[in-house]
């Protein structure tokens, strides 16, 4: 089965108005995760795929979204602001959750990186049980009907909460068929070809209506087509629960035949009448009871009410932690957490002013807050601005010794400073805290790489991709590990992956081109310097004019020295008045050449957004001025 493409890709606007940053596919459904250019707000557009759109699903769809907005705004649910009608395509708009560096945005991120610990696994069950007592007071009676680890989103700093309500019943209502791709899925099995959206619609003949939810999450009254209550999901979450500490579902079943309705009717099987296995032995027997009693076949032997459930969560989280259940911000203001969530979603839209706004915010509010000091300092390291960076991660640090990400985001500003042995003791350092981060072993890497340690920068890639396939730029890095070791074939199999995984970056264009051209094979290095110069980087336009020259096609005009530019550019970000740029540029003698001017325009336009240009001209004013002062 041919995986369905996004309608949309980075860079397209969604209904004229609605900047798509990033696309996401799911089994069924397909998420944008968008900038709002009238509002200047990030947003996550959500809709079904084209090949179900349909009059019932329009109509499921309107009712159900409208459930989900009326849940108004609780730290535990993902918001739903509202319903649009974009390109003649129904959308939800939702909050944008920005997840942890390294795990993702939900829980399953989490997942594959193993069990969590037993206080992490209740903190975010009791997260989830919160947000489900609040839809259940905001909409009596509601179930949610699909909770699974795809469907909780986890924010940075672990707070948990739900998506997707209402969605099952979109499928149910409107008669969409969904089962998993089990005849075309790997070899063997994996855990997330069978979970990830995989929302069916049972048909059998002895159930009188579809029935949609994930067959690992499925209460046996589910199964049946019975009708459902908070129950239901109370039987989710004990698999859930399981799930988090032990890192497989509760039943797994392996059939030879590949036939999904074999494998849908032994999943039944299990949840109607196979016991949950056993915990570990190392977990407490008391988290094994709460457990067994959210799975009881019969709704009747499982708690009553999700308060009740909320009562033994946190009575079990007390005894077994040691320690008071951390409280949750109930308020529908904004709070620190909501204003840290936002200014991430900034910054990975890089408008980095924005970001550091709701930075301010959240610190005005709460100025212990570590994570927000180490993501502020993000923002101000993409600005060039180290001093105020550095300052913030020793903040951070300085409030949590323990926090690794602080030092791994110094390092790599000690790199930029040619501070390498400072980088690698704050790499080190960050990975001792946090052996599982793969953004570690990368930017240590790096180092190694610029020292020309380059078979320690191999491991240190090798680590990051083991920890996360889905790292395009380890795969572009290790390909210019092997290729300064002349190891080309294996350089241009880690560009073309990196590729596959990120067709936007320009810069593997560029390697791809230079290996080639540094073999003397201009002609096949030149559509890879076009690509780049498409993509938006300038170098691509000066390489790829460089290439036909040495091919005899053109005679090229000259072409400026755009590192030198880019060099200038990084100067004088950091100036605040006409004197601080001439000493920012005092040592460039750059100006001379205008095209160079030029250049520098050009960075502007590609690198700055919009709305954060007027700053930027200001500066490029004064270098024209410093630049006339020494062309009379």
């Amino acid at each position: 089965m041919t995986r369905p493409k996004p309608r949309y890709q980075p860079g397209d606007r969604i209904g004229g108005r609605y900047q798509v940053h990033k696309a996401l596919m799911g089994g069924m459904g397909e998420v944008y995760l968008c900038l709002d250019l009238e509002e200047n707000y990030p947003y996550a557009l959500k809709t079904f795929q084209s090949r179900y759109q349909s009059s019932a699903l329009r109509r499921a769809f309107e009712q159900e979204v409208a459930t989900w907005v009326a849940l108004e705004k609780h730290p535990n649910i993902v918001r739903c602001f509202h319903m649009d009608t974009l390109d003649h395509q129904s959308f939800m708009v939702l909050e944008w959750i920005a997840g942890e560096e390294g795990k993702g945005a939900d829980l399953r991120g989490w997942l594959r990186h193993g069990p969590l610990d037993l206080k992490t696994a209740l903190e975010i069950t009791i997260d989830v049980v919160r947000g489900l007592i609040h839809a259940q007071q905001k909409q009596p009676g509601l179930v949610h009907r699909d909770l699974k680890p795809e469907n909780i989103l986890v924010a940075q700093g672990g707070l948990a909460k739900i998506t997707d309500f209402g969605l099952a019943q979109i499928v149910e209502r409107a008669g969409l068929e969904f089962t998993p791709d089990i005849a075309n899925e790997p070899s063997p099995p994996t855990l997330e070809n069978r979970a990830a959206t995989v929302s069916i619609v049972n048909r059998q003949s002895k159930i009188p209506n579809p029935i949609a939810g994930t067959p690992a999450y499925m209460a046996p009254e589910q199964w049946r087509g019975e009708p459902l209550d908070a129950r239901t999901d109370i039987y989710a979450v004990g698999c859930i629960l399981y799930e988090l500490l032990t890192g497989h579902w509760p039943f797994w079943v392996e059939v030879i035949s590949t036939t999904p309705q074999q494998w849908l009717s032994a999943m039944q099987h299990s949840h109607e009448h196979e016991p949950p296995p056993d915990l570990p032995v190392d977990l407490p027997r008391t988290v094994g009871q709460l457990i067994r009693g959210c799975m009881a076949k019969a709704r009747a032997d499982r708690p009553d009410e999700l308060v009740l459930l909320l009562d033994q969560l946190s009575t079990l989280y007390e005894r077994q932690v040691g320690q008071p259940l951390p409280s949750r911000p109930e308020a529908s203001d904004f709070t620190a957490a909501d204003f840290n969530n936002r200014a991430i979603t900034y910054y990975n839209l890089k408008r980095y002013y924005a970001a550091l706004a709701d930075y301010h915010r959240a610190l005005d509010l709460d100025s212990n807050l570590a994570t927000a000091y180490c993501n502020r300092g993000n923002s101000y390291q993409a600005l060039q601005n180290y001093e105020a960076a550095l300052a913030d991660y020793r903040r951070a640090i300085d409030l949590n010794p323990n926090y690794a990400m602080p030092y791994c985001n110094r390092g790599t500003i000690y790199h930029d400073l040619q501070r390498y042995d400072a980088a690698l003791v704050d790499y080190n350092r960050a990975i001792d805290l946090n052996p599982d981060d793969a953004n570690a072993y990368y930017n240590r890497g790096n180092t190694y790489h610029k020292l020309k340690h380059y078979e320690a920068a191999l491991i240190d890639y090798n680590r990051a991709i083991d920890l996360d396939p889905n790292l395009a730029i380890a795969y572009c890095n290790r390909g210019t590990t092997y290729d300064n070791l002349q190891r080309y074939n294996e350089a241009l199999a880690d560009y073309n992956h990196a590729i596959d995984l990120d067709p936007t970056d320009a810069s593997v264009y560029l390697n791809i081109g230079a290996l080639l051209g540094n073999q003397g094979m201009h002609q096949e290095a030149l559509p890879y310097f076009e690509k780049a110069a498409q993509l938006g980087n300038p170098k691509g336009a000066q390489y790829a004019a460089q290439a036909r020259q040495r091919q005899g096609k053109v005679d090229p005009e000259p072409q400026p020295d755009l590192d030198l530019a880019q060099a200038a550019f990084n100067a004088f970000q950091q100036a605040v008045s006409l004197e601080a740029m001439r000493q920012a540029v005092a040592q460039y003698t750059i100006l001379k050449d205008t095209q160079l001017i030029t250049a520098i325009e050009q960075a502007i336009a590609q690198q700055v957004p919009p709305d954060q240009r007027p700053h930027f001209e200001q500066r490029l004013g004064w270098l024209k001025q410093i630049a006339q002062e020494q062309n009379p």
